[in-house]
C-alpha cells in the first residue's frame, strides 16, 4: 500500500511542486503591493461605495470587512477570492482525474491490481497520496506569508492565515474526493475532468445567480462556492460550522461511493 502511496506522489511531483510555487509566488506579490494601497482606504471606500452589495456577495466578498490598511484583508480579496481557488480546483481535479480513470486509460491499471493487495487498498492509496498532494499546496500557498511578510515587513495574523488553510483544505478536499469518484465511474479521464469541471462551473453560476435573483437564493446552499467563505476565515478569523459538515459530508459521501464502485466495477471497460 505504501509503494501506490510513494508512486503516485512521485509521478506527480513535478504538478505538485508546480502549484503549490506558483501559489507561493501569486501571494509573494501581492505581498510586496501592499504597502502600495495600505493607505488608500478611503479612496477605495468611495469607488467601491458605487457598486452593488450584490456584486461583492456574488464574489464571496464582505463589503463591510473590506480595509486595505490589512493583509488580511487584501489577500483575501486578492488572492484568495479568485486566484487560489482556481489552482486548487484544477489541481485537485487532474489529480483525481489520473488515480484511476487515467491509469485504466494508459493500461497500467492492471500491473496494479496484480499485486498482492485489495481493490479498496488500491483505491484508499490513491486517495492518500491525493490528501497528502493537497496537504502540501495548502501549506506553501497559504503559509508562506509567513516569510514574505518578514521580507517585505508586513504585520499579519497568523490565525486568520490558519483558518484560511484549514478552509482551504476542507474546500480541495470535497473537490478532490467528487473527482475520485468520477474518476472510479470512467474509463477516461478526460470525462471525469469534464463531469467534475463542468459541476463546478455550474456551482459557481448557481452561487452568482442565487446573490442576484431573490427567487432562487435557495440554490445557493447547492455551490461549494457558498461555503467557501473565504472572506470570514481572513477577515474574522471564523469557518460557519455547516461549511465545516458540508464539506466534510460530501467528501465521505463520495469516497464511499467511489470506492465501492470501483470495488465492483469491471476495469477493463
Amino acid at each position: 500500500m505504501f509503494s501506490i502511496i510513494w508512486r503516485t506522489i512521485k509521478d506527480r511531483k513535478i504538478s505538485l511542486i508546480s502549484y503549490s510555487l506558483g501559489a507561493a509566488a501569486f501571494l509573494e506579490m501581492y505581498v510586496a503591493l501592499f504597502p502600495l494601497f495600505a493607505g488608500k482606504q478611503k479612496e477605495f471606500e468611495k469607488l467601491l461605495n458605487l457598486y452593488p452589495e450584490q456584486l461583492f456577495q456574488a464574489l464571496g466578498m464582505d463589503k463591510a470587512s473590506f480595509n486595505l490598511a490589512r493583509i488580511e484583508s487584501f489577500i483575501a480579496t486578492e488572492h484568495f477570492s479568485l486566484i487560489w481557488p482556481i489552482m486548487a480546483i484544477i489541481m485537485m481535479i487532474a489529480f483525481g482525474g489520473a488515480q484511476i480513470a487515467g491509469e485504466i486509460e494508459k493500461g497500467t491499471i492492471e500491473t496494479i491490481l496484480a499485486q498482492p493487495i485489495s481493490r479498496l487498498k488500491v483505491f484508499l492509496s490513491k486517495y492518500l497520496a491525493g490528501l497528502a498532494n493537497l496537504f502540501v499546496f495548502v501549506v506553501v500557498s497559504v503559509f508562506a506569508i509567513a516569510p514574505f511578510s518578514a521580507i517585505h515587513n508586513v504585520d499579519y495574523k497568523i490565525e486568520n492565515f490558519i483558518k484560511m488553510a484549514i478552509l482551504g483544505f476542507l474546500f480541495g478536499l470535497a473537490i478532490f474526493s467528487f473527482s475520485m469518484l468520477a474518476s472510479s465511474v470512467f474509463s477516461e479521464k478526460g470525462k471525469s475532468n469534464l463531469v467534475v469541471g463542468g459541476t463546478i462551473i455550474l456551482m459557481y453560476v448557481i452561487n452568482t445567480i442565487s446573490t442576484f435573483k431573490e427567487s432562487l437564493k435557495n440554490l445557493r446552499y447547492l455551490s461549494f462556492f457558498y461555503y467557501y467563505d473565504f472572506s470570514a476565515a481572513m477577515n474574522k478569523n471564523t469557518i460557519d460550522g455547516l461549511a465545516i459538515w458540508v464539506f466534510l459530508g460530501v467528501s465521505i459521501t463520495a469516497t464511499i461511493l467511489g470506492a465501492v464502485w470501483f470495488m465492483r466495477r469491471d476495469v477493463g471497460v
